[in-house]
Order: C-alpha cells, then sequence, then structure tokens
C-alpha cells in the first residue's frame, strides 16, 4: 500500500528500451500544482510530449480554482477536460496509461492525481508493462481494454478538440493498441461503463459454473459506504458468504457505526470489522484510501482492486444507467491465500473494532449529489494566434444581448454570439502569454471557468525531441537562459542516476565524429571552429552548439551529457559574437542599423548574465541551508549529493571564467562557501545544525560516503575551485593588517583538516582528468580539438593547495624558522644541519636583530591574541607599550616574568568574514 506512484512513473527503466510517445489519465479529484511540479517533469523525461487529463467536473473545477495563480502549462503543455456526467454521479475512475510504439505502462488503481493520492495515502495500485515487439498477446489485453476504455469516454462525451486531438495522435503513434489479444486465464480490467461490476463479477463464476455455491468468506477494504449500506447486503445476498469482514481508516470512513449494527443484527451473514491504517505518527496525514474485495471462493480465491468503494453507484450501477465510472483488476488465483497480503501488509497495523463504536468522520454519503450544478457550460475553447473559438452546451435561460465571456488571469471581457450550434468566434488583440482560463456569463448566470487549449503551442510541444527542443532553446539568449536555470532547477530535484559508459562521454562522441572516423572539423558533421580573431556571428556560435550537442543523451538520463550541456549553454551565454553582416559589396548595407542591432544583443546578453548572476547566487545560499537539513539528506544518497557538488563547482568555475565582468571574485568566494562549507563545517558561514558528512554518517557506512567522494571527482574539483575562490594567503607583512583575509585562510585550513580526518588523507588527491573537467568547455574552439589541462598548471594548483592547506598566520610565518629552531635546541640538536640552516633563513629574512634578541634571553616562544593585554604564561597583565608591539608584529618578551617571548596570533574565528 505505500507505494510511491511518482516514482514508477520516473523509474527509466522503460525509457530506456523505446520511451513513450504521450500519457492520459483519469481521476476524480484532481491538484494541477502538484501535477506540474511533481509529476509532468517526469513525464518530460519519459518523453511524453502529448498529455491528456480527464477529471471529474468537480475535480475539475476544484484544480482549476485552486491553482488559478500558479498554473502554468493547461492548454500550453498537455490538456486538461473534464468528462461530462450521465447522470448525478461522478467520474470515480482512476489510471495512467502511458504509451509508445515501443512501450507501455499502465497504473490503475485506487489514487487520485493529487499528492495524497500518488504518494501520501495509502493506496492499492496495479502496475504493468509492455513491450510490444517481445510479448504474449495476454500481455497486452490489459492495454487494449483500457485503451478501448478512453475511446468509449470519447466517443459517449463531448470532449474538446485539443482533448480528441491528444487521442488521435496515440492512436496515431501507437498501432499496437488496436490489436485484438485473447484474455488472461488469471485476470480482467473491469468497468461499469455499460455493465455493472458485480454482474461482471457473477458472469465470471457462473462461466466457472459456480454461480449456486456460496463464497466461503468475504474481506472488504473501503472508506465509502452507502448510508444503509446497501451494496454490502447485495454483496452478502449475492454470494452468501460464510462471513464478511470489513477493513476500514476509522479517520477516513463514512461508515455511521451504529446504524450499521442494528441493520446487520437482523441478518445471517455474520459481519465483523477491523480498523486498517498507519502508524500513530503518521495517521493525521496518511489515511488509507484503498479499496479491495477478496473473496475466498470454490478452487482458490479471487480479488477485485481499483477505483471502487462498496456504494450503489460503484458496484450495482453502469456509468450509463447513472453509477459512477469506476475502474477495478480482477485477479483469480489456485492459492486461497494468495491475496492476504494486501491486508496484512506490514506498513499498516490492523486491529478488532467493535460495529458500533465506529463513527462516521466523512459527513457527505458517498452518493453525494454533485457540487456543481450549472445552467449552462462551455464544451470547447481554444485559441489559435488571436483567434478564439468556442461552444456551449446550451443557452441561459435568458440572454438577450450581454452574454459575455470573461477571462480569468487578465481580467478581460469581450461580447460573444453563438451561432445556430452554438458555437462563437472571435478576436483577441493579443495571443495569450500563458496559461488562461474563460466562463461564459449572462446576467447572473455563468458556465464554470474552462482553460484555454492553445492547439499551435501544444503542437509544438508535442512534436519536440529532447534535442530540438534544447537547440530551439540555445537559438537565442532569453531561452539559453531559460534553459541554464532548467538545467539547474533539475540538479536541485535530482535524486538518482544510471552510470553512462565513457563511450557516451558528449566529448568523447564529438572526438569520435570529427577524428576517429576520419572526418575534418568542417566536415558535413559540423561547422570549422571559428577563425583566430576570435569573434563569430551569433548564427555561427549557433549552429556549432547545435553541433557539439548531437548524440546528447537526455540530461535526465545523464550525468555527462548535464554537466556538458551546462558547458555549452554557458558557451552560449558568454560568447562575444558579432552580428552577421550584408556583403561588402551591396549597396544597401545600412551600418547604422547593423550597429543597433549589436548594441542591442550585447546589452540583452549582459541582462541575462546578471539575471543568472542573481539566480545563482540565490541558489547556492538556498542550496547550502538544505545540505544540514535531515529531511533532505535522508532522501539523497551520497553519490548524488557529492555529484550534484561536483557539477555546481563546474558551474561556478565555469561562470567566473566566462561572466567575470559580472560575475565577481567576490561572488565565487561567497558561492563556494556557502555550497562547500555545510559539507564539513557549517558554523564557518553561520549554519546551524549538523553538518552533511555527519549527516550521511547516520545513514551510511564511512566507506560508502569515502568512495563516492573520490568517485563524484570532488577531489579534484575541491582543490581547483578552493584555490580559485580563495586566491593566494597573504604574506605575513600584508596579512598583519589585512584581519579578513587571515580569518578566511584561517577557517579554510581548518575545513580542510576537518575533511581529512573524516575522510583520510586521499581527500583531495587530484588528477588531471578531473581538474580538466572541472573548468568544462573553455572555448567554442574546444568543441573540436578539446585541450587538456598542462602540467604546469596541475602542478601550480597542487602547490596553491599546499599553501592553504599549510596556512600560518601572519607571525607565525614570520618566526616560523626562529620557532622550529627553538625546537631543535630543546631536543638536543642545535648544532644539526637544520638549526644551521636556521640560522641561515632567519639572518636572510630580516630577523636578525628577533635572534640576537633571542640569544641573549633564550626564554620560550608563545603565542597570544592580544585581546586581553595578558602574558600566555605567567597571566601578568601587559604594559600598553608591550601589547601594541604584540599587536604590530614584534616579537616582545613579558614585561612581568621576562621569562618568555611573546608573538601574535589570532584567534580561530568562529565565522568567514563577508559570507551572509
Amino acid at each position: 500500500m505505500t507505494i510511491d506512484l511518482r516514482r514508477v512513473i520516473g523509474d527509466d527503466s522503460a525509457i530506456k528500451s523505446g520511451g513513450f510517445t504521450g500519457a492520459i489519465f483519469l481521476t476524480y479529484t484532481l491538484n494541477l500544482t502538484f501535477y506540474e511540479q511533481m509529476i509532468a517533469p517526469m513525464l518530460d523525461q519519459a518523453g511524453c510530449a502529448n498529455v491528456l487529463i480527464l477529471a471529474d467536473p468537480d475535480g475539475y473545477s476544484g484544480a482549476l480554482e485552486m491553482g488559478v495563480n500558479t498554473i502554468s502549462g493547461a492548454g500550453r503543455r498537455y490538456v486538461c477536460a473534464p468528462v461530462a456526467r450521465t447522470g448525478r454521479c461522478v467520474q470515480h475512475a482512476k489510471l495512467l496509461l502511458m504509451v509508445g510504439p515501443g512501450r507501455g505502462r499502465l497504473l490503475t488503481g485506487s489514487g487520485n492525481l493529487t499528492l495524497h493520492g500518488y504518494g501520501r495515502n495509502l493506496e492499492l495500485f496495479s502496475q504493468f508493462e509492455c513491450d510490444p515487439t517481445n510479448c504474449q498477446p495476454e500481455e497486452r489485453y490489459v492495454f487494449v481494454e483500457a485503451w478501448r476504455l478512453i475511446q468509449k469516454i470519447a466517443a459517449e462525451n463531448e470532449l474538446p478538440s485539443a482533448a480528441r486531438n491528444q487521442i488521435k495522435a496515440l492512436q496515431e503513434h501507437v498501432t499496437w493498441l488496436a490489436s485484438q489479444p485473447s484474455e488472461p486465464a488469471d485476470f480482467r480490467l473491469w468497468h461499469n461503463f455499460d455493465q455493472p461490476i458485480l454482474d461482471q463479477l457473477a458472469a465470471w463464476r457462473a462461466d466457472r459454473g459456480w454461480n449456486n455455491s456460496p463464497v466461503q468468506d468475504l474481506k472488504v477494504i473501503s472508506p465509502y459506504f452507502d448510508h444503509d449500506t446497501g451494496a454490502l447486503k447485495r454483496l452478502a445476498g449475492d454470494f452468501l458468504p460464510d462471513r464478511i469482514q470489513v477493513h476500514l481508516d476509522p479517520a477516513l470512513t463514512n461508515l455511521d457505526g451504529r446504524q450499521a449494527a442494528a441493520d446487520w443484527s437482523r441478518r445471517e451473514t455474520p459481519l465483523t470489522i477491523a480498523g486498517i491504517g498507519p502508524g500513530k505518527d503518521t495517521a493525521t496525514v496518511r489515511h488509507v484510501h484503498a479499496k479491495a474485495i477478496i473473496g475466498r471462493d470454490v478452487e482458490g480465491a479471487w480479488c477485485i482492486t481499483g477505483s471502487a468503494n462498496l456504494t450503489r453507484p460503484a458496484l450495482l450501477k453502469s456509468w450509463q444507467a447513472g453509477g459512477n465510472l469506476e475502474l477495478v483488476t480482477f485477479h483469480w488465483s489456485s492459492d486461497p491465500n494468495a491475496f492476504d497480503a494486501i491486508i496484512h501488509d506490514p506498513t499498516v497495523k490492523v486491529w478488532p473494532l467493535n460495529l458500533a463504536d465506529v463513527i462516521l468522520t466523512e459527513a457527505e454519503p458517498s452518493e453525494r449529489p454533485t457540487h456543481l450544478e450549472a445552467p449552462f457550460v462551455l464544451t470547447d475553447l481554444n485559441i489559435k494566434g488571436t483567434y478564439l473559438d468556442g461552444r456551449l452546451s446550451s443557452l441561459p435561460v435568458t440572454v438577450g444581448d450581454n452574454l459575455q465571456l470573461r477571462f480569468l488571469r487578465s481580467n478581460l471581457t469581450l461580447p460573444i454570439w453563438p451561432d445556430a450550434t452554438l458555437a462563437f468566434h472571435l478576436q483577441l488583440a493579443a495571443p495569450l502569454e500563458g496559461a488562461d482560463a474563460a466562463r461564459a456569463e449572462a446576467g447572473d448566470q455563468a458556465t464554470p471557468y474552462r482553460w484555454i487549449d492553445q492547439p499551435d503551442i501544444l503542437a509544438r510541444f508535442g512534436a519536440r525531441s529532447y534535442q530540438s527542443r534544447v537547440k530551439g532553446k540555445l537559438e537565442t539568449i532569453l531561452g539559453a537562459g531559460q534553459l541554464f536555470q532548467e538545467l539547474m532547477d533539475y540538479l536541485w530535484d535530482r535524486v538518482d542516476f544510471d552510470h553512462e559508459a565513457e563511450d557516451q562521454d558528449p566529448r568523447t562522441l564529438r572526438r569520435r565524429r570529427g577524428v576517429v572516423q576520419g572526418e575534418p572539423p568542417g566536415a558535413p558533421n559540423g561547422p570549422p571552429p571559428p577563425g583566430p580573431e576570435g569573434f563569430i556571428t551569433e548564427e555561427e556560435l549557433v549552429r556549432t552548439i547545435h553541433w557539439g550537442i548531437e548524440g546528447h543523451q537526455p540530461y535526465d538520463r545523464s550525468l555527462l551529457s548535464l554537466r556538458d550541456l551546462l558547458s555549452l549553454v554557458l558557451l552560449r551565454l558568454t560568447t562575444t559574437t558579432q552580428v552577421a553582416t550584408a556583403a561588402a559589396d551591396d549597396d544597401n548595407r545600412d551600418e547604422d542599423a547593423e550597429q543597433q542591432r549589436q548594441a542591442e544583443q550585447e546589452a540583452q546578453q549582459v541582462k541575462t548574465i546578471e539575471r543568472l548572476r542573481t539566480y545563482l547566487l540565490g541558489y547556492c545560499k538556498r542550496y547550502g541551508r538544505r545540505l544540514v537539513d535531515p529531511g533532505f539528506v535522508n532522501h539523497k544518497n551520497p553519490e548524488v549529493i557529492f555529484q550534484n557538488h561536483s557539477i555546481l563547482g563546474k558551474v561556478l568555475l565555469e561562470f567566473a571564467s566566462k561572466a567575470d565582468a559580472v560575475f565577481t571574485h567576490d561572488d565565487l568566494y561567497r558561492c563556494f562557501w556557502w555550497v562547500w562549507g555545510p559539507l564539513i563545517w557549517p558554523e564557518s558561514i553561520g549554519i546551524e545544525g549538523q553538518s552533511l558528512l555527519k549527516l550521511l554518517r547516520l545513514e551510511h557506512p564511512d566507506d560508502r560516503i569515502i568512495k563516492a567522494w573520490n568517485e563524484s571527482g570532488l577531489p579534484g574539483m575541491n582543490v581547483t575551485i578552493l584555490c580559485e575562490a580563495l586566491g593566494q594567503p597573504p604574506g605575513w607583512k600584508a596579512g598583519l593588517w589585512d584581519k579578513k583575509r587571515v580569518a578566511t585562510f584561517m577557517i579554510a585550513r581548518e575545513w580542510i583538516a576537518r575533511a581529512k580526518r573524516s575522510l583520510g588523507e586521499d581527500a583531495f588527491q587530484i588528477e588531471m582528468q578531473a581538474v580538466d573537467d572541472a573548468y568544462g568547455i573553455r572555448s567554442v574552439a574546444e568543441l573540436f580539438a578539446p585541450e587538456p589541462i598542462s602540467e604546469d598548471e596541475l602542478t601550480r594548483l597542487q602547490a596553491s593547495f599546499a599553501r592553504i592547506a599549510n596556512y600560518q598566520p601572519p607571525m607565525q610565518e614570520k618566526y616560523a624558522s626562529l620557532i622550529r629552531l627553538q625546537i631543535l635546541e630543546k631536543s638536543g640538536q642545535k648544532g644539526s644541519t637544520e638549526a644551521q640552516s636556521l640560522i641561515e633563513q632567519i639572518h636572510q629574512q630580516g630577523l636578525a636583530n628577533e635572534y640576537g634578541a633571542y640569544r641573549q634571553k633564550p626564554a620560550p616562544l608563545m603565542p597570544s591574541d592580544g585581546d586581553d593585554g595578558y602574558c600566555p604564561r605567567c597571566c601578568g597583565g601587559l604594559t600598553g607599550q608591550a601589547k601594541t608591539a604584540i599587536e604590530r608584529g614584534q616579537l616582545t618578551l613579558c614585561t612581568v616574568s621576562k621569562d618568555v617571548w611573546i608573538y601574535y596570533q589570532p584567534k580561530m574565528p568562529k565565522q568567514l568574514p563577508d559570507v551572509s
């Protein structure tokens, strides 16, 4: 019962073998905000470009009202339509059909398309997968039956034209749904479009010759019942079970236990009640919304699960005769205990209840009258460009001249004049800029609001492929900026990935196409690299980057593609280009216009980069805070977290190098600490809580964490970004007066030390490939001939990192030779070669006077922060002159006991400066 449908939908095991082209949902209640934020991205990854959501009118209107300010894709990226009722009951079937030419996936059960239905409630769902090129005919049965139900709904109901187009698109692309498979021996998919569910069960038993044999016992799970338990009584009367046991969640039921106990006291079939539900810690937010009927029969057991509650509209009536529209699966097994696991699921608890003690928690009966009562409705509403077409189901009682269409978001009102077919047409002043809804009004009468379908935009979205969509975004600066945010948002929500082989690396594929196959860079597969002047036109840049995208795996399926695409997007956003000019001999060439276009293009580029800078600063700050959130860390594994860090570091390095005029070194410094500080030491940037490493250790063993750290490329990335973000430590002279820089490098040194203690000495061992990856694609020319980082650059990074890892505060650095010499002398090595070398260094550093004073009074050297004005050895109060001398970096003899030399050493800062 704890199935998370979001994970099922997002599972890419089927995506790799062909993918899907579309999806259709059936649902009663609906949350489009949840759909757009949590489900639509997964369908996009799976290739479901044609998506149709069919909901009950109440659910449709409720979702529209709830998402009025947040919905962006209705009518543009998917079609959502209500299923017109045949009576007063509801469209109650729940289904998700994902299909493509080479794949099928079906989910049918009890959960609605809401957060609770797809991830929070305890629901029962059946999942089916199909490879039509390699399966038995029986395996297609459930998909064909589900498809036939959708076609029945479309044929018997006036669906809008956009909904019919989505169904038609699937029908054209998924021809295997038109097959006539045989029925499996132990399974059925039943709906009650034209025959009640219980009638189909009775017919199945009759076919087996059991119509005169009683069912031994029945077990039921349902949250809703008739007010007089009529369907339950019919179940008892038709199948004559020895006993019936009802399982319900006391926190979610409309059963009146006292009345039911009185009714059943006069019946022969014993009725017992059991509670079923989650543990106490989740009982208030998770409910058992599952529905099931389990029968132990003559030669085995059967089970019905799906959308149907124990009510007359669900089980005893057909849709066309005024019942709910329901969809269930029927399973049969010769094992009489085959379905006991449904009730004895280890994730739920079952306990006995007294029937009379059950108190209804849902006030309305299941056969409640519908909430939505409208004198007339809009049956279709779509817009192409500025031309809007619509149709009414009927005319209001009094029309007059005041029939008008009111737009929900734009608050625009326009008069409409329906023709004899109740269709109307009008033209808007401008195309819609986003999703919108409208209703028809006539005085105090009004239709419910309806989303406006936008077929042109739906067609473009439906016909897209991954690469064409990415290429389309890269054609403009604005689109590239949006794609950058899309990629970063995906990184934010990323949960898992599959490892790719080396030959799937996009850069490897480009080299293979350009070199291994013997093709020069200018071959048909791609244009030549830019000339030595370093400037190319925008058209050439776009064409070149398009060539670089060829062969890409979708970024949601390939970590390498995600990293590579981020590099290409940043290359597109930051490369200086020229506007394509007319031929030199063109007498009509307008140089002023060309210069104006060039200026506008450059201004747009700068504006986009500035906007992305702001976005990236906020992103890093929020990302750092979530790293100390146990709720986040518990849902991520260390591999994904460290990979994300590596990718984010790459983005920061590339953005800093390519957009340095906007994204400053201070920006890089802040972003680095916001993201890297919480890894080891969140207090260093003012964040309370346990570090990411400590939180990971609560869930994962050390060896897995260390392995994930090393395999993610973080050792090389850490060295690279640390050196780039911090630069070089100040010398002791500069550091004496630059306390902020000193504090930064003291914290950096401690951060590195803590990381080594947790992850081992190899935590910062860098390799050339890892450093090369950290800098990404540095120029357009690198698309054709990538240049690896040089040995000199690697050596420079190693030396820079060593200086940071071994950083000494100013006076500790200044007097390091003298301090070391004293240690040797105390250990009896006064005349050693090292001691003589140190004495030479002391004189070379200009410390002869200090050395001479030390020789006259060879007292120990001890550090002091100079803040308290006391000797660190005798705790005597120092003179003001001595305090000033220490703060200026001078080696000063204690003014009280005269038995210790004091030098200044700042305290370890509690927090980094300038990181807020």
